[in-house]
């Protein structure tokens, strides 16, 4: 036995040596004869260039909605009768737009870079990685082009014609006013600078996404801002659609007036049909006849059917109770039912006390006995129906309290089974004493 344990210490103090000598052969290779060496994300240089992207964000925020809003201005006042064509107060908009347009194209590629140097920064990218090998460039030159469209300086007096199969007659357009309807894609802007800057774009946020294997991207950002203000966001897509849609509306359907056409030369009316439409109402007085303003006015029906959809569902949301609530208010329903249910029994006893005196003093006024009756079977009932709502209100009903119940006989049935039993084993011991007495 002594040498079995004595064997049994060497094989351990051999095995300890082994994995002693092991480690000792075990040397850290330096990092610069390293094959692949491991990055690491650095979070000053993260939230540096994280910055830097918000800043590229707004820049392209700011010459957009310049470069539209001085479109805006130079297409209203073409049909002016006091402006000359060659005004100054027609060319300086343009131009204006022109020279943002430009100084926005550069910034949407510069953004881009920003975009890619924040991610490599993330280590999404590797650094050897460029716009090219990241397919990042393809996005970019569409971009370019949605932006690049315009009207420049000297394109405010071509005029487009198109036939209307409806009234039968050829329609005339002003090119700059539907290059700045093109222009109103641009919004898109708007919606990428607010889930930039939101929080939900944060380094912390990142970190946490990445760990439980969520996609931190812009989509991400805004349905956390949906689920945080759902009825600023709704408003927002509401106001937004509309009035872009009226703007829109009001460029196609303009030139049918002097032919038959609705009245779509104030924007209010404009405004009207959209809301009509994206209410999926349709009261008629106001419609589109030309081909463009149909398209508008079915993009406009989808987006007030999406938008009319988010406000039930967020005003559902919004009156609905919370966990919190809802136990709250089942207490406060208990102890309302208890009061309730006191002042019944005691009116049922009243009653009944009441009935049993009437029948014994006064057995022949039949009418009053028969009042006092109805009054008692009038408690009684609504004691009944009390009675019955309280297995809603305490939840006897549910699945925990069957199997309590259950758990309850099957305790019952085991205490009167011992109890049988020891009575049954006193019965014998009795019977045995008396065979032996």
């Amino acid at each position: 036995m002594r040498n079995n344990f004595e064997q049994l210490e060497e094989n351990i103090m051999k095995r300890k040596f082994i994995r002693s000598s092991n480690k000792k052969k075990i040397e850290r290779v330096p990092e610069d004869q390293m094959l692949f060496r491991e990055r690491r994300e650095d979070m000053n240089e993260t939230n540096e260039k994280f910055e830097k992207l918000k800043l590229a964000e707004m820049a392209c925020l700011t010459l957009s909605s310049a470069g539209f809003g001085c479109s805006v201005i130079s297409a209203n006042l073409i049909d002016e009768p006091d402006i000359h064509k060659s005004s100054i107060y027609l060319t300086l908009p343009l131009v204006l737009s022109t020279l943002t347009t430009i100084v926005l194209l550069f910034a949407i590629y510069w953004r881009s870079q920003k975009q890619l140097k924040w991610e490599q920064c993330k280590l999404i990218y590797s650094a050897e990685d460029d716009m090219s090998t990241t397919n990042k460039i393809r996005y970019v030159i569409l971009e370019i082009v949605i932006n690049a469209i315009h009207p420049i300086y000297g394109m405010h007096g071509v005029e487009i014609y198109m036939y209307n199969e409806v009234l039968g007659v050829t329609l005339k357009y002003k090119l700059s006013l539907l290059l700045t309807v093109v222009m109103m894609l641009r919004v898109y802007h708007i919606v990428r600078f607010i889930s930039s800057v939101s929080k939900y774009k944060t380094s912390r946020c990142q970190r946490l996404c990445k760990i439980y294997g969520a996609q931190p991207d812009n989509f991400f950002a805004l349905k956390c801002i949906m689920q945080e203000g759902p009825v600023s966001v709704i408003a927002w897509m509401f106001v937004s659609g509309m009035l872009i849609a009226a703007y829109a509306l009001r460029v196609f359907e303009a030139p049918t007036v002097e032919y038959g056409g609705k009245d779509f030369s104030t924007f209010g009316n404009a405004i009207w049909c959209v809301i009509v439409t994206m209410a999926t109402v349709g009261y008629g007085d106001y419609y589109p006849v030309t081909l463009p303003g149909r398209i508008v006015g079915f993009i406009a029906c989808i987006w007030g059917v999406l938008t009319v959809s988010l406000t039930t569902v967020t005003f559902s949301n919004l009156l609905s109770l919370n966990l919190g609530e809802e136990t709250s208010l089942k207490l406060l329903e208990r102890l309302w039912f208890k009061e309730n249910i006191k002042e019944e029994a005691a009116w049922v006893l009243t009653t009944a006390v009441r009935y049993k005196l009437m029948c014994k003093n006064t057995p022949d006024d039949k009418r009053k006995i028969h009042e006092q009756f109805d009054r008692f079977r009038y408690h009684f009932k609504k004691f009944q129906f009390l009675r019955n709502k309280q297995k809603n209100l305490y939840d006897f009903d549910c699945y925990t309290d069957r199997i309590e119940m259950k758990l309850l006989e099957i305790i019952d049935k085991y205490e009167k089974a011992v109890d049988y039993i020891t009575k049954s084993e006193e019965i014998i011991e009795f019977f045995q004493l008396q065979a032996l007495d």
